[in-house]
């Protein structure tokens, strides 16, 4: 696999998400409240097609129609020592739950050609220096009875990525079957703590607790990774 940096494992938690989700528009829950947004085209084009939802085959997680909502998807900074993953308090460790909608195309205005470059500049490349690990596998909500693909990124070396404080990256995320067009709006939202024991070849097993502003907890998450590329 490809060296890689924070940023770059950033771009790839979030590009996935849109490869799956597609063009979103997120409604936050309050001001100031705001959900990390969509990754762009380009971006989505520097994600190594192996960390997509099932191109592994390890993730076996069902596939949801849009009324099967709202759904959940978590996100966490973190460390990997001595074969256990600890999530850490930073502005990417959270978790939001949403629900689609079915909505009407967007109207394309018509305009007049425009002389533009003949070919398309590629993107600036993102710096890479430590080789990491990818951890694949599934996790399942306990009150909302939902599945979808997890994965953890950690560097090989242990030491952190390039420009931060973690060596390592989990995030969880369900796959729905999304109608031509739809929107997407934010139900609740908070931060997450996850711990996933016994890293190996042979993937890790942990859990995922969601929690609200209040401190309560909005739903807990089994994880249970099966596979590790390299």
């Amino acid at each position: 696999m490809r060296p890689t940096t924070l940023s770059f494992l950033l771009v790839a938690a979030l590009g996935v998400l849109v490869a799956c989700h597609g063009n979103q528009t997120f409604t936050p829950l309050a001001p100031g409240e705001q959900p990390p947004g969509p990754a762009s085209s380009q971006e989505r084009a520097l994600i190594p097609p192996g960390i997509r939802p099932r191109a592994s085959g390890v993730c076996s997680a069902p596939e949801y129609k849009p009324n099967a909502g709202p759904f959940v998807v978590f996100f966490a900074n973190g460390n990997v020592k001595k074969g256990t993953f600890k999530s850490s308090t930073s502005p990417l460790t959270l978790w939001f739950a949403f629900r689609v909608k079915k909505s009407k195309p967007t109207p394309i205005p018509s305009s007049s050609p425009t002389t533009g470059p003949s070919t398309i500049p590629s993107p600036t490349p993102i710096p890479t220096n430590r080789p990491a690990y990818i951890y694949e596998g599934e996790y399942t909500l306990a009150k909302a009875k939902q599945t979808g693909c997890a994965f953890v990124f950690t560097t090989q070396s242990g030491k952190p990525f390039t420009g931060s404080k973690y060596n390592a990256l989990a995030f969880g995320d369900p796959l729905i079957k999304y109608p031509p067009h739809y929107k997407t709006k934010v139900v609740a939202h908070g931060a997450v703590s996850i711990k996933i024991a016994k890293l190996s070849a042979n993937g890790g097993k942990g859990t995922a607790t969601l929690l609200l502003g209040n401190g309560n907890t909005f739903d807990t998450a089994k994880v249970t990774l099966t596979y590790r590329s390299p």
